[in-house]
């Protein structure tokens, strides 16, 4: 899910997998599931801005990358430390 407020050019985005113990064939062991999102990433909207998320939740700073279709940012780097995210625009 995806929350935008252009007038600010502010938004935060929640990232949560399915079907994680499926994938992992029901262990823990594998967590946090980064890895198995190889090249798979979250477009998002084409006019939306460049500048790095926080995750709320780990603290980490991701960069969103231009894609071939808009900006983007890569499952595996969202997920790579704690199995779900909340993405925020710094201020």
């Amino acid at each position: 899910m995806c929350i935008r407020d252009s007038s600010k050019d502010d938004a935060c985005l929640v990232v949560v997998p399915r079907m994680t113990a499926q994938l992992l064939g029901f262990s823990s062991e594998g967590l946090p599931v980064g890895n198995l999102w190889g090249e798979t990433a979250i477009v998002l909207p084409k006019d939306m801005s460049l500048k790095p998320l926080r995750n709320v939740f780990t603290t980490e700073q991701l960069s969103v990358r231009q894609g071939e279709t808009g900006p983007e940012l890569p499952v595996r780097d969202i997920l790579a430390n704690f199995p779900a995210a909340l993405l925020a625009m710094d201020s």
